[in-house]
């Protein structure tokens, strides 16, 4: 059987105490400066207006470089493309995905020569998805214009601002 000290658990009990107030407290500041870093990057960002660099020199000693990256995300309302630009153009521009929901049900259907498409289809689930460089390569063939999928899909704008010290 063991001893404890309580002095021993006395201690180590405050010490933790001390550890997480301490990590409560970083935490707090963590997250301001975090605040803060995202405010001024912003306050870059807005400065910067159409340029993606900028090089900063404080003095002969310290110098800084900017950079910013966007990122662009287009997301495509397949069902709207299809409205859109009809079938044919559709399946140019989409793909298609194929995953069988119940494959016993499939086999048996598949035994039959002849098995309906609906009754097929019933047992199989369908993912489409508009591929992007499809759309692109169609615009660019000038085979669509960018008015002729207005509102079917959404764009999102990422910018990141990157700040790096100059050696």
């Amino acid at each position: 059987m063991t001893v404890v000290n309580t002095e021993t658990v006395v201690k180590r009990l405050a010490e933790l105490h001390d550890i997480v107030e301490q990590t409560y407290y970083l935490e707090q500041k963590v997250f301001e400066m975090n605040q803060k870093i995202e405010s001024n990057k912003q306050y870059i960002n807005k400065n910067l207006g159409e340029k993606n660099s900028l090089n900063v020199r404080v003095d002969n000693d310290l110098a800084f470089n900017v950079i910013k990256n966007t990122k662009l995300n287009i997301e495509f309302y397949p069902d709207q493309v299809k409205a859109k630009l009809g079938k044919e153009v559709y399946d140019k521009v989409v793909n298609k995905e194929v995953m069988v929901k119940d494959l016993d049900a499939l086999i048996r259907c598949l035994k039959y020569y002849g098995v309906p498409p609906k009754e097929f289809k019933n047992h199989i689930i369908v993912n489409r998805k508009v591929d992007n460089e499809k759309i692109d390569n169609l615009i660019e063939l000038e085979k669509i214009s960018i008015s002729d999928i207005e509102g079917c899909y959404s764009v999102e704008f990422n910018e990141d601002i990157r700040v790096r010290k100059v050696k």
